[in-house]
């Protein structure tokens, strides 16, 4: 889902382990036989975990509470921001150079001004194999 609070309210620079790196390619956990999963890569790290990740400040709606996010995702869940490979590479012309989709997660805020689209997951609707 799209966030619209500014992403460097979010990010979080620690060294906490987490499953997926900045700059890795996943893509969101779908059934392979029915669905397709467009790479993505994770460009972020939000501290804030699913139940508080605010995907619409306004209407105070977290990832939680979100209609589309099933019931299995746990308030606690890690969050994780990534942005479609095919979105880098449409917007390739407005992004600065050395911005590609292993490298994307340094130009988080350029990307965030950009028209490309940052989605926030929890780290159980994302898969890397």
């Amino acid at each position: 889902m799209a966030t619209t609070k500014s992403l460097t309210d979010y990010t979080d620079e620690s060294d906490t382990e987490r499953t997926f790196e900045l700059g890795a390619v996943v893509h969101e956990d779908v059934d392979p036989e029915t669905e397709e999963a467009d790479p993505m890569v994770v460009v972020g790290h939000p501290e804030a975990p699913a139940g508080e990740y605010e995907v619409d400040p306004l209407a105070g709606t977290t990832i939680c509470g979100h209609a589309s996010t099933p019931d299995s995702v746990s308030e606690s869940e890690a969050v994780f921001e990534v942005v479609f490979v095919e979105t880098l590479l449409y917007y390739d012309d407005q992004l600065p150079d050395g911005c590609t989709p292993t490298t994307a997660h340094e130009y988080l805020e350029e990307i965030e001004e950009s028209p490309a689209t940052v989605y926030a997951y929890p780290e159980s609707r994302l898969s890397n194999d």
